[in-house]
């Protein structure tokens, strides 16, 4: 039998009939309809107000076509109805067994049971999609006009993965130290949502703010008017500010201070040494300076007048000489743990924040032409995501992201093409930026 029954992944939005959840979409008091029906409910409204069918909530709107669009995709449902057509297909009904008032009366004593199931699975699956809410700045690279998007325009949509998307070759195998397991036998993430930018989101943050019950749009705004090209090598978003670290022509550093609405603080700040890489956690400000193979750390400044000062002093947290060939190319950071990715060795060294003691060192590598590019921490539990990125004729054909636990073991991976920016939110949520022909941002579990 499926997992789910039939009522649980059906529409109810007329009173007198149901039917499967065709693109289920979410009203903004949290009950769940097709996107076509909500279509119609809006359609046949006379005020501008859909009615909540169930919660009879009034939720207004200006537009017939950008209400229906601009719905929220619920990817769990969606998922659980292809689950309940799968297994269904799977497991018919035999005429015998539809017709055996004992297997009738067995299965009635298990509804109590199954009911209960079923609510405490859709309990769980609300939390996830209407966990504590956060920010998403997404920061794009300039194009032919001027740029330096923040906040693209999110239109919200569920889009399936790239279905048709090329595998790995099944000799190709995700390798640590553990010598752990094959690619195929890592289980997938699921996508929860996905959002439409009009822009591609190179560069992701997330920033917590006041609770709302979905992901939804908030601005966007140019940061550099009057440049057309700029590198930017990292950005972080904190308290006050938002810092942005670009690299000129001539390699030469430069730091921006914004604030939240997009309007100069403070900048530019010409900056000495070459560094590699700006992150921002809870009170402080942590960098790369690839001059020195340092990682250093600043306090985060409150105010503007601040910022020249901070700037001016930092303090060591470690150093590589050069004996010991470890070069950091990316770091990652929450709560407790600082990890640092080598750059040609493609090892993993994590360190605890307060104490700077080294508690995990690991190699990892998938094959040949392949490498690790980016590195991230989940927080609480402080299991490790790696990007590795396929190559061929020193092009990126793949991208996959492989989530480790803290006894080393792969229990999780994302594939995709074109990918961009990564963060991970406070509740363990990967998101991604992409470039396909548009550029989107996906949201995995």
């Amino acid at each position: 039998m499926p997992s789910f029954t039939r009522e649980f992944v059906s529409c109810h939005a007329k009173s007198f009939e149901s039917h499967l959840y065709n693109d289920p979409v979410m009203l903004s008091c949290s009950h769940v309809f097709c996107r076509s029906c909500c279509f119609d409910l809006a359609r046949m409204s006379q005020d501008q107000y859909v009615i909540c069918p169930i919660c009879s909530t009034r939720i207004p709107f200006d537009n017939v076509n950008r209400f229906a669009i601009n719905l929220i995709s619920h990817g769990t449902l969606a998922t659980m109805v292809k689950q309940y057509l799968r297994e269904e297909s799977l497991h018919p009904i035999c005429y015998s067994c539809q017709n055996n008032n004992v297997n009738n009366e067995t299965k009635n004593l298990n509804v109590g049971k199954e009911i209960k199931r079923l609510n405490e699975e859709a309990d769980r699956q609300l939390r996830l999609l209407k966990h504590r809410a956060d920010i998403v700045p997404v920061f794009c690279p300039s194009t032919m006009k001027p740029s330096a998007h923040m906040f693209g325009e999110l239109l919200f949509k569920y889009k399936d993965p790239e279905s048709k998307s090329p595998k790995l070759s099944t000799n190709q195998s995700m390798i640590n130290t553990s010598g752990d397991t094959s690619l195929q036998s890592i289980p997938s993430k699921l996508p929860m949502w996905t959002v439409i930018v009009n822009a591609l989101p190179t560069h992701l943050c997330v920033y917590p703010v006041v609770t709302y019950d979905s992901p939804r749009y908030i601005r966007t705004f140019h940061l550099f008017p009057e440049q057309s090209r700029i590198y930017v090598q990292s950005f972080a978003v904190f308290n006050r500010f938002m810092l942005v670290h670009i690299r000129e022509k001539d390699h030469q550093d430069s730091l921006y201070f914004f604030t939240h609405d997009g309007i100069l603080e403070y900048g530019p700040i010409q900056l000495s040494n070459l560094i590699r890489q700006y992150l921002a956690d809870e009170n402080r400000l942590w960098a790369i300076d690839s001059m020195t193979q340092t990682i250093f750390f600043h306090a985060q400044p409150l105010f503007t007048h601040e910022i020249s000062t901070i700037l001016s002093k930092h303090e060591q947290f470690i150093s590589f000489d050069e004996q010991s060939n470890f070069i950091p190319f990316r770091i990652a950071i929450n709560h407790q743990l600082l990890a640092i990715l080598s750059k040609d060795l493609q090892q993993v060294y994590i360190y605890n924040k307060i104490s700077r003691e080294r508690i995990f060192v690991s190699h990892f590598t998938a094959g040949m032409s392949t490498n690790i590019w980016d590195i991230g921490l989940f927080p609480r539990d402080n299991s490790l995501l790696l990007k590795f990125d396929c190559s061929f004729e020193g092009n990126v054909k793949r991208s996959l992201f492989i989530h480790f636990n803290t006894k080393n073991q792969s229990v999780g991976r994302i594939e995709g093409k074109h990918c961009l920016g990564v963060v991970i939110g406070p509740n363990k949520e990967i998101l991604i930026g992409f470039n396909l022909r548009t550029g989107i941002i996906r949201c995995y579990m």
